[in-house]
């Protein structure tokens, strides 16, 4: 029986395969339902396939792994149906067990290594209510944990990062989590106005979540400030972080002899005095001894000064060491960390408009699995925080 769409996407869908046939293209569907139709096992002929995230899997890509599979003689399928959340884009929860796996070759890992038990209890409660849900029993680790609340929403950044200094101090690793990103606004505008460093490792293409990072390809702000306070935290600049500073600063009140003689620069290794006299001005010079950060952010290129703000603000909050270590704090949608954990979860109970209408709709089983993740990724402590609106879960 042919599924019936709405127009607008029946339409839509009209109008793209139209495009890809005159462009000659094919999207990732096409791609496995070509491979599906006439590529009869995996790429390098292997043969064992190990799938993981199976529960992320729509019907389609997992009749391509059950083929490759049989041809490979030896599938090893893994997947937690109550992880799943891409089931908007068509993933289905229970593909990778529908039809039933014979019991011989089911193997249920049934002891956490992460989750403690309080925040074992609060997560099962929760995801136990999940519409048509097969039961699936599993054990906490050996350690009580904590799952406590706090009175702050996702508006009040501040008062969340009052309660998380207590962890902070303690050396805990911290995640923030929220079902939507514009939720996390607040939390990050706290964060980089008090100078407070915070990544999302999971998803570092994030720019707006990774402001610290390095890369080897381009100049990012935490390597150049990182280069100039080499001066005062270690002695000596290296050519490389004169390097790279200097590319980012105006010429005029950091350069004697105009940016050209930057090409003097040639060594890999440390820069003798007498070079660095040379080549720049005595402000700068008595800058980098001191390390002040006043005078770089004064002097940076306009292009350059927005960027590096934040890495400025750390530095001075903190100091050149807390720059260059991984921040305690994970910041992030609950999608973007899965697979993650924290010493300690903060969860944002909020949805937005379509969240809303899905979790009172025939979604509200994809809304459990959501919350559910987010819940999970907690070692030692599970802090609930405050609806910011009517539209939120209990959790």
């Amino acid at each position: 029986m042919a599924t019936s769409y709405p127009i607008h996407v029946d339409r839509l869908a009209r109008a793209w395969t139209e495009w890809k046939a005159e462009a000659g293209l094919m999207d990732f569907t096409d791609l496995i339902e070509q491979c599906l139709d006439t590529v009869p096992t995996a790429p390098g002929n292997p043969s064992v396939i190990f799938l993981d995230e199976a529960q992320d899997m729509d019907l389609l890509e997992m009749s391509l792994a059950r083929k490759w599979g049989e041809a490979a003689g030896y599938l090893v399928v893994v997947g937690d149906p109550d992880q799943n959340l891409y089931q908007w884009r068509g993933s289905d929860p229970e593909a990778f067990v529908d039809p039933p796996v014979p019991a011989e070759q089911m193997r249920i890992l049934s002891q956490s290594y992460r989750i403690p038990r309080a925040v074992h209890t609060a997560a099962v409660r929760w995801i136990e209510r999940t519409p048509g849900r097969t039961p699936v029993e599993y054990y906490p680790r050996d350690a009580d944990g904590e799952v406590r609340q706090v009175p702050g929403t996702w508006s009040q950044g501040e008062v969340i990062l009052r309660d998380m200094r207590q962890y902070l101090d303690a050396g805990k690793s911290v995640m923030v989590l929220a079902s939507c990103a514009y939720m996390l606004r607040p939390m990050l505008s706290r964060l980089r106005a008090i100078g407070l460093p915070y990544h999302n490792p999971y998803r570092l293409a994030a720019w707006a979540w990774n402001p610290l990072q390095s890369s080897r390809r381009r100049i990012t702000p935490k390597d150049l400030v990182l280069a100039f306070l080499r001066l005062s935290e270690e002695g000596l600049w290296t050519a490389d972080d004169m390097r790279r500073w200097i590319a980012a600063s105006k010429t005029a009140g950091v350069l004697q002899g105009g940016r050209g003689t930057l090409d003097d620069l040639t060594e890999t290794g440390a820069v003798d005095w007498e070079k660095i006299h040379n080549l720049l001005t005595e402000g700068a010079i008595e800058a980098g001894l001191g390390g002040d950060l006043g005078w770089l952010r004064s002097n940076l290129l306009a292009s350059r000064q927005k960027g590096a703000e934040f890495a400025i603000r750390v530095a001075e909050a903190h100091d050149a060491e807390t720059l260059a270590k991984t921040p305690q704090v994970i910041i992030g949608t609950i999608h973007s960390v899965k697979g993650g954990e924290a010493d300690v979860v903060y969860l944002f109970p909020d949805l937005s408009y379509a969240g809303m209408i899905e979790w009172i709709g025939r979604g509200s089983a994809a809304v459990r699995r959501l919350f559910y993740v987010g819940m999970t990724r907690a070692k030692e402590t599970l802090v609930l925080c405050q609806p910011a609106t009517s539209r939120s879960v209990e959790l």
